[in-house]
């Protein structure tokens, strides 16, 4: 998210130096080592030992907790009182602070509230339509709701069939498996 906020220029490279100290100390190594490299070249490669840096963290810190668990089973794990995996409590305070910085001053920067908005009305619209017509679901989604049950003529469906999930789920579960353009040709689609 902070290469898109770059991107989008809701944020600088340097307002992210200035309140994010893991990536200023990345981004410096990275302009050390190559100095006459352009801002945006440097600015993903110290996103990329960013991102080294947590799943390194997550690895090292995982693998030592399960060596100090004593984790023989998967009923071990299950019964665990804490997550397995985690970062370091350094890097999950790292994570934190970029988290916190991308709320205040990317996720709900005035530039985006338009765009929010937009998305929930998509979002809301679809909802409220596949609501009214669960017919129109995809397949497999009308069956995990049991509507093919309620659709077909008897017999053509098994008696075993489980309704998985009521039919909001589905619909949530639905939309949020979806990326932004099919999101939008769905809309386009169903309530032009």
């Amino acid at each position: 998210d902070l290469d898109d906020g770059v991107e989008a220029r809701i944020l600088s490279v340097e307002q992210i130096r200035d309140q994010v100290p893991l990536f200023a100390r990345l981004y410096n190594q990275v302009s050390a080592e190559y100095p006459c490299t352009r801002e945006k070249v440097c600015l993903l490669e110290a996103l990329k030992r960013l991102f080294d840096h947590f799943a390194s963290d997550l690895i090292a810190t995982t693998a030592a907790r399960l060596r100090a668990s004593g984790i023989e089973t998967l009923d071990d794990i299950r019964n665990l009182p804490d997550r397995l995996a985690s970062l370091s409590p350094q890097a999950e305070a790292e994570r934190a602070q970029i988290k916190r910085f991308l709320y205040d001053h990317l996720y709900y920067s005035p530039q985006l509230i338009a765009h929010k908005e937009h998305g929930e009305r998509i979002i809301e619209d679809l909802f409220r339509f596949w609501m009214a017509h669960p017919e129109q679901l995809p397949p497999t989604y009308r069956q995990m709701a049991g509507l093919d049950a309620l659709l077909a003529p008897a017999g053509a469906l098994p008696d075993n069939l489980i309704v998985i999930e009521p039919l909001p789920r589905i619909v949530c579960d639905y939309i949020a498996g979806m990326t932004d353009s099919f999101c939008l040709e769905q809309h386009a689609r169903f309530l032009p």
